[in-house]
């Protein structure tokens, strides 16, 4: 095919080269007045959480002659490293300060001032991690035996399933005396005979006979095993009491040491469920919440263009504290690589938010539906999606779609990192309002017809899945304004006429869309993509596009052709 040209074009490129001093470096200098007073806050708070957690260490190791955890140990060193740096900050800011100018929006020295104000942010960040990680109150009751029954509530999208599942992880990596963990999801309507199932996979009880047994009887069975163990049971998404003795569960107590622990998003279901502790898990604070959104996006991603880092606070802003928005959203943008694509974000997130004024929040509680990391391997029951707005089956083990659900409500579908194979044809039949889908990340090698339902549908991914044709029938997907398809090596054919049939698209990816596969001919990728050139020359509010050009012809024309765009591409 010859020369392969990899190409990036942009509206904002032109704009970006002209820049001479990065966003991003001087607001290191803007904000270094500002930040040098929040690290001397924030250490005093870091400072006095120290006093408090050895207070606490030092009265439980001489009246109670327990050893402090090495979690805690850790953290106090921790605390102590930071201390001695933040306080040579402190010591060097009066010296550092004097070199502002122009009312703290310039320096005399811009590089010594760039370096010591990324010094105290980095230093910032280090102090609000270490504040944040020094509340054991939580971690603390797992370890007292008097506390058998751990309530998690709060409302949804706030991150108990992310809390549990860290819960998980640490009995399941660390050693402990603990002789199984069993994680099960509950959900709205829960079943009893389910649960037992979920159960017994964990134990050893999962034989077709068992299966067959009568709920007593499996209770009996349950209670039986788990008698004679020291477990740890958590229980997601819990909407109403789960009897424990109908399901075959002992009830913890200080002589057997197991534990018990549930999510909620109601407080009163932990007294039906007799906690023994609960907790609120709250909404992130502003510096929390961006140091969550910085670790999911990447620095290479934030520095990546002078304009992105200040677009990203925007974006972190607008998920409004919430864990499961900002890890979400973060993982999304990590692949966003210009400012015009933040933008979009930003414009999208906005118009959600209106529909949810942050006092009808509670009023929507129920029309989220959030299954992610669950280790499901199938989809929820049809009946469960009745009424649902929002629904996030993703980091899952789902390979069929198969049951069509009624949802005319919903608006976003996240179905990413599963094992999709197949979708029932008929699938999408009942979601007219849809406006995202995300199906990246799946073996998926073939879209139902049925997808032409979607017309409401504005963002579309299918980045990194392995589909070999686009259906004729997407062209109903008038509104459609964001289409992501790179990495779909296997593509072999995307019908001409059906690019240009996107009027409506800002956003296109086709980074090594088809480069494993043998296009054919009547695929507008045929040719080096001299035919996908002609159709992009068509969408008139395109402003972000990545593509693959195959030949020095296509590129040429591409180029000479369109003065919209400048290019940026190597051989």
């Amino acid at each position: 095919m010859g020369n392969i040209f990899s190409v990036s074009i942009s509206g904002d490129a032109i704009f970006s080269r002209c820049l001479n001093c990065t966003v991003a470096k001087t607001a290191y200098i803007r904000d270094l007045e500002e930040n040098l007073g929040d690290l001397q806050t924030e250490y005093r708070k870091l400072i006095e959480a120290r006093n408090d957690v050895t207070r606490r260490v030092m009265i439980a190791e001489e009246q109670h002659e327990m050893k402090r955890l090495d979690q805690v140990q850790g953290w106090l060193s921790r605390v102590e490293a930071v201390g001695t740096e933040v306080e040579e900050i402190i010591k060097d800011s009066s010296q550092e300060n004097e070199r502002l100018c122009l009312g703290g929006y310039c320096s005399r020295n811009c590089k010594a001032s760039y370096k010591f104000g990324k010094r105290v942010a980095e230093k910032l960040r280090a102090v609000a991690t270490l504040k944040s990680e020094g509340d054991f109150k939580f971690w603390r009751c797992l370890e007292e035996k008097q506390v058998g029954i751990i309530g998690l509530h709060s409302t949804g999208g706030v991150g108990k399933t992310t809390l549990l599942t860290q819960i998980n992880n640490n009995f399941c990596n660390d050693q402990n005396d603990f002789d199984v963990v069993i994680w099960v999801v509950v959900s709205k309507d829960h079943q009893v005979e389910k649960i037992q199932e979920d159960i017994g996979k964990k134990i050893g009880l999962s034989s077709e006979s068992w299966k067959k047994k009568s709920l007593l009887d499996k209770a009996q069975d349950l209670f039986k095993i788990l008698s004679k163990k020291k477990f740890v049971l958590l229980l997601d998404d819990i909407w109403e009491r789960v009897d424990l003795t109908k399901v075959g569960i002992p009830h913890p107590d200080p002589n057997n040491g197991s534990k018990i622990v549930f999510t909620t998003r109601f407080v009163e279901v932990c007294g039906h469920m007799e906690a023994h502790k609960h907790f609120r898990v709250e909404f992130l604070a502003n510096e929390e919440a961006w140091k969550l959104f910085q670790s999911k996006v990447g620095e290479d991603i934030l520095n990546n263009h002078p304009d992105i880092l200040e677009l990203a606070k925007i974006v972190a802003k607008e998920c409004s504290g919430l864990p499961l928005a900002l890890f979400t959203i973060g993982r999304a943008m990590a692949f966003k690589k210009t400012p015009g694509e933040w933008s979009y974000a930003i414009q999208v997130l906005k118009r959600s938010a209106s529909e949810f004024p942050a006092c009808e929040v509670e009023k929507e509680k129920e029309n989220f539906l959030v299954h992610a990391g669950a280790r499901l391997t199938e989809a929820p029951k049809a009946d469960k999606w009745i009424g649902v707005r929002r629904l996030s089956l993703m980091k899952n083990q789902i390979e069929n779609l198969s049951e069509v659900a009624t949802c005319p409500r919903l608006l976003t579908l996240f179905l990413k990192f599963n094992r999709l194979k197949m979708i029932n044809n008929d699938f999408f039949q009942s979601m007219s309002s849809l406006k995202l889908l995300d199906l990246s990340f799946n073996p998926l090698t073939k879209l139902p017809s049925g997808i032409s339902k979607l017309v409401s549908l504005q963002h579309l991914d299918l980045s990194w899945t392995e589909l070999e044709e686009l259906p004729k029938e997407l062209k109903a997907l008038v509104n459609l304004k964001c289409l992501n398809l790179d990495s779909t090596i296997h593509l072999r054919t995307i019908p001409r006429k059906l690019i240009s049939e996107f009027s409506m698209l800002r956003v296109l990816r086709m980074f090594h869309c088809g480069s494993w596969s043998q296009v054919s001919e009547d695929s507008i990728l045929f040719g080096g993509n001299e035919f996908l050139v002609e159709e992009l020359l068509c969408l008139e509010v395109l402003n972000v596009l990545s593509i693959d050009l195959g030949s020095n012809s296509a590129l040429q024309k591409f180029v000479s052709s369109s003065s919209r765009y400048s290019t940026l591409y190597q051989l």
